[in-house]
């Protein structure tokens, strides 16, 4: 399953306690005193407070075949601990086989997904006790699934990136500097997400589809940035059409272990080649021809490599393929006397 569902709710200024505002960079054992009354909070919780607390976390789990009746009484208990405790600012909730389970920290077994709870920090940088109240404000949490890398990738782009490229309070330069390092970070988790499969993934940063063209070839900024990403295109084409050992799986031993490995071969080329005729893809390589940039001339030098390349594994597919039954029969013989 590959689905990813992450929720945040900004805390208002509302949900800053007064006390907070009118002790923020008072001395130290002013601030101690108030990370105290912060832990006393959380020891005045009723036990209806409580329950209803349990009751909205249950129905906020958001898992693959969750049923209510999972939670039994153990995962209900470390839920509470982490309803009332001020220390405890974490809560995953996933499965362990078929068993549902709750955890203060993030899980050290495999899983297919996974449910996190996670408590705000207060001015004072002590963690909010939690109530009814201010659940809504107090709380980030989202699922993610297995492997975590894709998680990671879907998350950034649809929820933090939009957010960051409306962001206008930032100065342009640190906010080119970030945007710039923020698109190598998801063009490399962008690769190693689809390099653990042996494919080439190419990453088309958004901020380069929603900039008018007119606006982007005049923003040397943004060009030194799309350039930075061309740069990056061209080194996973060039490492995709040399090195013929990246995505082989295993040892080739026979015929047909050539022949799978050709074919994988073909079908990464093919989707090197179908990404290469993406729109947005397309736009960047125009963006930086109108601005004759060097780095342009080599991506499309190494990008003229792949036809031949296709027509290669295409045709060791084809003349290997006429081995594949043969070294199949191969296989089923036990001793040389029965072939």
């Amino acid at each position: 399953m590959e689905s990813e569902v992450a929720s945040e709710v900004p805390s208002g200024s509302g949900a800053i306690s007064s006390v907070a505002s009118s002790r923020f960079g008072h001395e130290e054992g002013d601030q101690a005193e108030f990370i105290e009354d912060d832990v006393s909070q959380g020891d005045v919780l009723s036990p209806e407070d409580i329950d209803l607390l349990v009751e909205k976390i249950k129905n906020f789990t958001t898992l693959y075949d969750l049923r209510m009746e999972d939670f039994d009484n153990e995962v209900v208990e470390i839920i509470k601990k982490f309803i009332t405790s001020p220390n405890e600012n974490i809560l995953t909730i996933f499965y362990d086989e078929d068993m549902l389970v709750a955890s203060l920290g993030f899980p050290e077994v495999d899983f297919d997904d996974i449910m996190y709870f996670l408590k705000e920090e207060s001015e004072s940088g002590s963690i909010k006790p939690l109530t009814p109240e201010n659940f809504a404000t107090s709380i980030m949490f989202g699922t993610m699934d297995s492997p975590v890398e894709g998680s990671i990738l879907r998350i950034f782009e649809t929820l933090y990136v939009p957010i960051f490229l409306n962001t206008t309070t930032w100065p342009d330069s640190v906010k080119g500097d970030y945007c710039s390092n923020l698109n190598l970070f998801l063009s490399h988790m962008t690769d190693l997400r689809y390099k653990i499969a042996g494919l080439t993934a190419i990453y088309v940063p958004r901020a380069a589809v929603n900039i008018p063209f007119n606006v982007a070839i005049r923003d040397k900024r943004f060009i030194k940035r799309i350039e930075d990403i061309v740069i990056d295109w061209t080194c996973q084409i060039q490492v995709a059409l040399n090195d013929q050992d990246q995505s082989r799986p295993y040892n080739m031993f026979t015929p047909i272990d050539e022949f799978e490995f050709w074919k994988y071969r073909y079908e990464n080329l093919c989707g090197i080649k179908a990404q290469l005729e993406n729109d947005d893809l397309i736009r960047i390589t125009h963006i930086l021809k109108a601005n004759q940039s060097a780095h342009i001339d080599r991506f499309e030098e190494v990008i003229s490599h792949i036809e031949q390349a296709l027509l290669e594994a295409k045709s060791n597919v084809e003349y290997l393929q006429i081995l594949d039954d043969p070294c199949k029969e191969f296989e089923l013989v036990e001793s040389p006397a029965s072939s």
